[in-house]
């Protein structure tokens, strides 16, 4: 992104009244950095700044933080539902994670701390801004996209999962009506139109390649199983109905579960914290639709092999922290239920990771326009299908789909 590009995106008079506001600072100075390298994100442009200003007693702070805003490309703003998945994610930092934390605070609780400080939010007409903290300056880095995670990257996340969720299970339970309204916000996922444009050609086109290959290798069986698992439908009219689906065990899920929308923090080459990135997809359905996206996105064939000790895992702590706030998990999500959702919703996973998983093989140079569906059909996707790598990984997601018994 040229200088040019980051000044119409950042209107800097009005950020540095902003930023003077939020942090009680003067003489406010904005400057973009290079110093971070962005990765990979669809329907948002991404800028670093680094900020400095006297507070009241004339001392110089420095903060460093990231503005994340829509794209004014008009084309991209007509074909990507760039609105909707701002307004769920400024919904999140505005009004979920502030009640989620009165909740915390109420049962004497640390406050959830998997998520990145959001300073301001807002969307105006067409222009949506977020003004975040700068996780990179702290220590915490993407991990590699190319590369599964293993088990206690996977465990690190699984448990800020358990926690995300037991707040919305809890918050249900106690505060029906507080739940209910701020659900309201996220009732139709951003996912439902990417799926139903750019992204969900890319799946079908997706899935048809991939039973091509069955059949070349000899996977004849595990094809049949798995057109017979998905009742013969292609993978877009499977995840539809799964998001038209209502059931009382839902939650307030994060929705966009791939590789990059972690940062880990490490201590002695070893993850010890991580933080949950874009809340854009966010929407209220079962918390399997996390956790099998999740899983099926980032795990390789050894990972998979441990996903029950995984799932556990997972209810575990969701029952240790339902019990810190005050919930009993047998009246809200028993282990018998969990089971039945596995069976139910784990199918959202197995069919998000044809494309997901494609993406996480795309090179930085590679410019993938998702409002240009002839160039991403006959140029693109060709390229990418053939990825040695990206075959295996979904043969083995769809060997754990269909055989793994929970």
């Amino acid at each position: 992104m040229t200088k040019t590009m980051q000044l119409n995106l950042l209107k800097i008079d009005y950020y540095q009244k902003v930023l003077e506001r939020i942090f009680k600072i003067q003489d406010c100075e904005v400057t973009f950095s290079n110093k971070y390298e962005i990765a990979d994100h669809y329907g948002s442009d991404i800028v670093f700044i680094d900020v400095k200003g006297k507070n009241w007693d004339g001392k110089t702070n420095k903060y460093h933080l990231v503005v994340k805003s829509g794209p004014t490309d008009v084309k991209i703003r007509q074909h990507l539902p760039i609105v909707d998945a701002f307004n769920a994610e400024i919904n999140v930092f505005n009004q979920l994670i502030p009640r989620f934390h009165k909740l915390q605070i109420e049962k004497g609780l640390e406050l959830f701390g998997s998520t990145a400080n959001c300073y301001h939010a807002t969307m105006t007409g067409q222009l949506e801004i977020m003004i975040m903290e700068n996780l990179t300056a702290k220590g915490y880095t993407v991990h590699n996209k190319t590369s599964p995670l293993d088990i206690n990257h996977i465990k690190l996340v699984i448990k800020a999962y358990a926690e995300w969720h037991a707040l919305s299970f809890a918050l249900k339970d106690q505060y029906p009506n507080d739940y209910l309204q701020i659900a309201e916000n996220f009732r139709f996922s951003a996912w439902r139109k990417f799926i139903q444009g750019g992204f969900g050609q890319i799946l079908n086109i997706c899935q048809k390649d991939f039973y091509k290959w069955l059949k070349e290798i000899g996977e004849v069986e595990l094809l049949e199983q798995h057109k017979s698992k998905l009742h013969n439908n292609d993978v877009v009219t499977v995840l539809i109905r799964l998001m038209e689906e209502t059931n009382k065990e839902s939650v307030i899920l994060h929705g966009d579960c791939w590789n990059n929308n972690f940062m880990f923090r490490y201590e002695g080459g070893c993850p010890v914290a991580v933080t949950l990135l874009d809340f854009q997809m966010t929407s209220v359905n079962s918390p399997v639709i996390d956790l099998s996206h999740f899983i099926y996105a980032v795990a390789s064939e050894h990972e998979l092999k441990h996903l029950k000790e995984l799932l556990e895992f997972y209810y575990e702590h969701l029952s240790i922290y339902l019990e810190l706030l005050h919930t009993d998990i047998d009246k809200v999500f028993p282990k018998e239920l969990f089971r039945t959702h596995w069976k139910q919703y784990s199918v959202h996973g197995a069919c998000m990771c044809l494309g997901i998983l494609l993406f996480s093989f795309v090179e930085k140079d590679c410019n993938v326009d998702f409002t240009d569906r002839e160039k991403l059909a006959n140029e693109i996707l060709p390229k990418l299908l053939k990825n040695s790598e990206y075959k295996n990984r979904i043969l083995q997601v769809a060997k754990s789909f269909l055989e793994f018994e929970f």
